[in-house]
């Protein structure tokens, strides 16, 4: 969604391919006009949507923000966006989209917000460019306080198999990429801390057959299943925090009895002083 590009548009960015100039920024942009650009970002959004239930009024933390495409779709939500991206020339397209939207241009690996800074986070396609996979992960879940959603480009399909295989015979915008497959996405999520996982992925259907409406329906209709060879992977997965408390002094609390208690000490009381009585008699 952020960063799925056509082949001969600008690689998807961070850490590994650097930042790009303003003629590169734009032409990634409008690859979402074209017809599987668009029908990519329509099936990833609607996954997205699915998987995180952003609500109204939460703030949401996009890493990779890219031009904005899905910090606007978060924003359409009711939820209150920031975008961190290590491009500035991205970011500046961002702002014409979203103005007054809080960007950030920052590393994904270190981001500069205190723990729990936002209700929900995502990293989109943007995972396979970073150079420290699992410190981002850690970052996305660190700063997150309920939800994290995480989408990549799937190593195990056979979109994934190609665009490695061209990268082998000439230079391409993927040759530094790392895709992943579905189990290592959960382990990464798993190792920052994360609970209870929910996945689904998202077919690719070339330019030439994604005019066709026959297509676009059939797309739809297949995308969000469970398909661990599909071309985009989806996950997230939710954030329980738990504080320990290591010490407690005792005279901060005071044990309080109960209305039994209460009760049995008086019948005690009572039958103290019925003894009492007994042994004076017997006296």
């Amino acid at each position: 969604m952020n960063h799925t590009p056509a082949p001969g548009n600008p690689p998807p960015h961070g850490e590994r391919n650097g930042s790009f100039g303003e003629d590169a920024a734009l032409r990634y942009d409008r690859w979402f006009e074209t017809p599987a650009g668009s029908l990519a970002k329509h099936l990833q959004t609607r996954l997205l949507l699915s998987l995180l239930d952003p609500q109204w009024g939460e703030s949401a933390l996009d890493v990779g923000c890219g031009t904005g495409e899905t910090m606007q779709v978060l924003a359409d939500t009711g939820a209150r966006v920031t975008g961190v991206d290590h491009s500035a020339a991205m970011l500046r397209v961002a702002a014409g989209k979203l103005p007054g939207a809080r960007l950030i241009c920052g590393n994904a690996c270190a981001l500069p917000f205190p723990d729990a800074s936002f209700d929900v986070a995502i990293m989109n396609t943007t995972l396979e460019f970073l150079p420290h996979p699992a410190t981002a992960v850690a970052e996305l879940v660190r700063v997150a306080r309920r939800r994290v959603y995480v989408g990549v480009l799937n190593r195990w399909s056979v979109l994934g198999v190609r665009r490695r295989l061209e990268a082998h015979r000439a230079p391409t915008v993927y040759r530094d990429a790392c895709f992943y497959p579905l189990p290592e996405v959960i382990r990464l999520l798993a190792r920052a801390g994360t609970v209870r996982w929910r996945w689904a992925g998202v077919p690719h259907f070339p330019n030439r057959l994604c005019r066709r409406s026959v297509v676009r329906r059939l797309a739809g209709s297949v995308a969000g299943w469970p398909n661990p060879f599909a071309s985009y992977l989806g996950c997230a997965a939710d954030i329980e925090r738990v504080q320990l408390i290591r010490s407690v002094p005792s005279r901060r609390f005071r044990a309080l009895p109960t209305a039994d208690t209460a009760i049995a000490r008086v019948a005690i009381a009572d039958l103290d002083v019925d003894l009492l009585s007994a042994a004076s008699d017997y006296d």
